[in-house]
């Protein structure tokens, strides 16, 4: 986000709008990944109509970027968006208004329009399943914006976060009893502790040394060779190659995982991300 910070993003308040989806609807994108990129411009377009009904119509026009990331806290498949937006817009001659306050409810009615729309023209549901839908008392569709920033230095920290790896190297463990690799979702302060699931594939191959032969930090190793790549959610990989993971605290990311791809050790991104936008 560097570049971002310097040359992109405007010394503006921003906001976090995370995008969501119903679970019934997710298995489109899971076997067709190209609809990821209309899941993006479906968040978009609601987005700026949001804006346009906003501002009733005058000429105001954020500046966004957005994030696809198709992982959920347990690492299951979840596609979702993230849009890092100014938090208001600019008139033609520069000048920034603020967003006159937020609500998720009519943004997530937007949100839910558009879904329903483009999967309709595209044949993959019908209007019995729209009309259906329609019926839920909570709808399935989700819209999260109240992490707000006051300036550009907070939107790149912002954006920062958004783009990190999705497996936190804290959070992954190993069961001896049943020589399983587990990773734990993050506590809550209403549950606390989270939950931790198997992850499917997974293996500790080893212990990670220092030079000097003493254990590292959380030094192990693990690899994944799921027979499906999909069960890990994250899009790292093309077929069942291994994916191996070192709990190495000096690995880049920090307390995120550093993935080698394959026997050749060649890294991949572990997100997809979206740079779509900056009017």
């Amino acid at each position: 986000m560097a570049w971002a910070e310097q040359e992109l993003l405007e010394d503006v308040p921003h906001r976090q709008v995370v995008f969501t989806i119903p679970k019934r609807l997710r298995i489109f994108f899971r076997y067709d990944r190209k609809l990821l990129g209309e899941l993006a411009a479906c968040a978009w377009r609601a987005l700026r109509l949001y804006f346009d009904v906003s501002f009733d119509g005058a000429e105001v026009t954020p500046g966004a970027v957005g994030f696809l990331q198709t992982s959920g806290e347990l690492l299951n498949f979840h596609p979702h968006v993230h849009i890092l937006v100014t938090d208001g817009g600019f008139r033609p001659d520069g000048s920034f208004y603020h967003l006159p306050g937020f609500n998720s409810r009519h943004l997530e009615r937007l949100l839910r329009a558009e879904i329903l729309r483009t999967l309709v023209d595209k044949g993959l549901i019908g209007e019995e399943t729209v009309r259906n839908l329609l019926t839920w008392r909570h709808s399935g569709f989700s819209i999260h914006g109240a992490v707000r920033v006051k300036d550009r230095q907070g939107a790149a920290r912002l954006g920062r976060y958004m783009i990190r790896c999705p497996l936190a190297l804290k959070r992954l463990s190993w069961n001896e009893e049943t020589a399983q690799v587990g990773y734990t979702a993050r506590p809550t302060r209403r549950v606390g502790p989270g939950p931790t699931a198997a992850l499917a594939g997974g293996e500790r191959t080893g212990e990670l040394t220092h030079s000097h032969g003493s254990p590292t930090p959380a030094g192990f190793q693990y690899r994944f060779t799921p027979s499906k790549p999909e069960t890990l959610g994250m899009d790292i990989l093309d077929g069942p190659q291994s994916v191996i993971f070192e709990t190495d605290s000096l690995c880049s990311g920090g307390s995120h995982a550093s993935p080698r791809i394959g026997p050749s050790g060649a890294r991949r991104s572990t997100w997809r991300c979206f740079h779509y936008c900056r009017l």
